[in-house]
């Protein structure tokens, strides 16, 4: 009977589309980093730029940045109203990235 298959491995479909996952996090983090702002002036050491990474989870892939400050410069504080939102940006411009 054409069309007709059966499952023996139900982990197979994400074990084929792992690596455009990956890739796609890998994408995502890079254009957070090409945003994430370097101010030379106030002794900026990088820290922030070289914080970000990808690393593998239980639900997927997950962008990270583990840099004490990042959160305050992605979404602002009361010493920065102005939020970078560099992440939510990266998000935004893969948002409906074909795989």
């Amino acid at each position: 009977m054409a069309g007709r298959f059966t499952v023996t491995d139900p982990a197979a479909p994400l074990l084929i589309a792992e690596p455009a996952i990956a890739g796609l996090a890998a994408e995502i983090m890079a254009t957070a980093l090409a945003l994430t702002p370097e101010d030379a002036t106030a002794g900026d050491r990088g820290d922030l730029r070289a914080g970000w990474r990808t690393q593998k989870s239980a639900e997927g892939w997950d962008v990270l940045n583990d840099t004490d400050y990042a959160m305050f410069v992605e979404f602002g504080s009361i010493h920065n109203p102005v939020p970078a939102g560099m992440l939510g940006q990266a998000i935004e411009t893969h948002r409906g990235t074909r795989l």
